[in-house]
């Protein structure tokens, strides 16, 4: 069995999260807005994978990342990635139904 895409992308989105986190105002937080990451090399369920988020733009509340997935020192995913910035209360009330 091989890592898989999905799961490197959601390392990735979390990567990028956790890297602003600290920075946000109480009460705020960022949802996934854009994906576009390309998956470079096969690694085996288990190895040991290092994620990189990096702030590349931050445009009004888009926050653009670049990403990159490592095994070891081989590149084995690279992409950009973009938060939305939302008000957390206002968020959630919107998903509620009535």
């Amino acid at each position: 069995m091989v890592y898989a895409t999905p799961m490197m992308i959601l390392e990735m989105e979390m990567a990028s999260s956790d890297a602003i986190r600290s920075h946000l105002q109480p009460g705020w937080i960022t949802v996934v807005t854009e994906v576009d990451i390309r998956h470079l090399g096969a690694s085996l369920v288990g190895a040991t994978v290092r994620v990189t988020g990096r702030v590349a733009a931050v445009e009004r509340r888009v926050i653009r990342f670049e990403v990159e997935a490592f095994e070891g020192d081989r590149k084995i995913g690279d992409g950009r990635h973009a938060r939305g910035l939302v008000n957390a209360a206002s968020f959630t009330k919107r998903l509620k139904p009535g």
